[in-house]
C-alpha cells in the first residue's frame, strides 16, 4: 500500500498537490469538530478546496485543445478558485458585519461573485455533465430576467448587485444549506467511508479462512412417477 501511493505521488505534481491539499482539508474539517467557525468562514475553505482537487483530478480532456493549453485552463480555473478563497479570508469581518440590502455592494464583490459562480459552472460540468449546467443556467436566467415570464412566473427579477449579494454574500446562496450539509456531514460521511475501505473493512467476511461458508443449495429430488408404463 505504501509503494502504491508513493508511486501515485510521484506520478505527477498535481497529484503531489491533490495529495497535500486534500490532507489539509481533512485536518481542517477535524478542527471544525473542536472549534467550529462561522458559516462565511468555513464554507468558503469548504468549497474552494472542493473546487481545487476537482479540477486537479478531473482535468480538461477535448482532444482539439493541445495540450499545453489544457494544462494553463486548468491552472488558470485553479488559481481562480484559491483568488475567490483569499477573498473570503480577507473580507470575512466586512462580509459577517454588513446589513443585507443595506451595507453597499463593491465591484470587487461581483468579480469575484461571478468568478466563483462561474467556477461551480465548471465544476459541476466536470463532475456531472452539461445536464445539470443547463439547468443552472436557465434558473440564472430566470433570475435576472424573470420579467419577461408571463402568469404566475413572471416577477420584477434581479439586478447585478441584489443577485450577487444574495448568491455569493450571505449563507443564502451557493454557501447556504447543500454547502453546510457537505461540511457538517457528508464530508465526514466519506470520510469514514475511505478510511473504513482503507483499512480492509467489508472485506473480512469474504477473504477470512474461518469465515464461514454458505452450504450449497441442496439439488431438487426427482420425484418417481407412480403410473404404471
Amino acid at each position: 500500500m505504501e509503494e502504491t501511493m508513493r508511486a501515485t505521488l510521484l506520478r505527477s505534481p498535481a497529484n503531489s498537490a491533490a495529495f497535500v491539499i486534500g490532507l489539509g482539508l481533512i485536518a481542517f474539517q477535524i478542527w471544525l469538530l473542536f472549534e467550529p467557525q462561522q458559516p462565511l468562514m468555513e464554507r468558503p475553505v469548504h468549497l474552494t478546496a472542493a473546487l481545487v482537487l476537482l479540477f486537479i483530478y478531473k482535468p480538461l480532456t477535448a482532444q482539439a485543445i493541445p495540450r499545453w493549453l489544457r494544462i494553463g485552463i486548468d491552472t488558470v480555473l485553479i488559481l481562480g478558485a484559491v483568488a475567490v478563497l483569499i477573498y473570503y479570508l480577507t473580507g470575512f469581518e466586512r462580509l459577517t458585519t454588513r446589513m443585507e440590502n443595506v451595507s453597499p455592494i463593491f465591484n470587487i464583490d461581483i468579480a469575484f461573485g461571478a468568478l466563483l459562480v462561474f467556477l461551480l459552472l465548471e465544476g459541476s460540468r466536470r463532475a456531472v455533465g452539461w445536464v445539470l449546467v443547463w439547468v443552472l443556467l436557465a434558473f440564472i436566467a430566470y433570475a435576472f430576467w424573470g420579467n419577461v415570464f408571463p402568469g404566475w412566473l413572471n416577477f420584477r427579477g434581479f439586478g447585478v448587485e441584489a443577485a450577487t449579494e444574495i448568491t455569493t454574500m450571505t449563507t443564502a446562496g451557493v454557501l447556504g444549506i447543500t454547502t453546510s450539509t457537505s461540511v457538517s456531514f457528508v464530508f465526514y460521511f466519506i470520510l469514514f467511508g475511505a478510511f473504513y475501505s482503507a483499512v480492509g473493512g467489508g472485506s473480512s467476511s469474504s477473504t477470512s479462512p474461518s469465515a464461514p461458508r454458505a452450504a450449497p443449495p441442496a439439488e431438487p429430488r426427482r420425484r418417481r412417477s407412480s403410473g404404471r408404463r
